[in-house]
C-alpha cells in the first residue's frame, strides 16, 4: 500500500514539475527557523532567470524577480517578538513562483 501512494506522489510530481519553476533555498532558510525579532529579515533563494517569486508571510506579500543569473532575495520588514509556541500559532511562510 506504501508504495502504491509513494508511486501516485511521484506520478502527481511529474506531472507538476514541467508546469512550474523550481525556486531553490539556502539550507539556513528551512522549517524551525528562528527570525530576528525588530530587523528586517532576509529572505533568499535562486531559480530560473527571470522568474518571478512571492513571498506571502503574516498577511503580507512581497515580490521580486531573479536576476540574470537566477539569484533573488527578498527583506521581510522587522516584526515584534512573537509565539515560541509554534502549535498555538504557527508562523508560515509561503513562497511562490511565475506569473502573479
Amino acid at each position: 500500500m506504501r508504495s502504491v501512494k509513494l508511486l501516485l506522489v511521484a506520478l502527481f510530481a511529474c506531472l507538476i514539475l514541467p508546469c512550474y519553476g523550481i525556486v531553490r533555498l539556502p539550507q539556513l532558510v528551512a522549517d524551525g527557523m528562528v527570525l530576528q525579532r525588530d530587523a528586517k529579515v532576509k529572505i533568499w533563494g535562486w531559480a530560473d532567470a527571470s522568474e518571478k517569486i512571492t513571498v506571502n508571510f503574516q498577511h503580507k506579500t512581497y515580490r521580486t524577480v531573479t536576476d540574470e543569473s537566477g539569484s533573488w532575495k527578498i527583506a521581510l520588514q522587522p516584526m515584534k517578538a512573537g509565539g515560541r509556541i509554534l502549535w498555538k500559532s504557527p508562523v508560515i511562510i509561503v513562497l511562490l513562483s511565475g506569473t502573479f
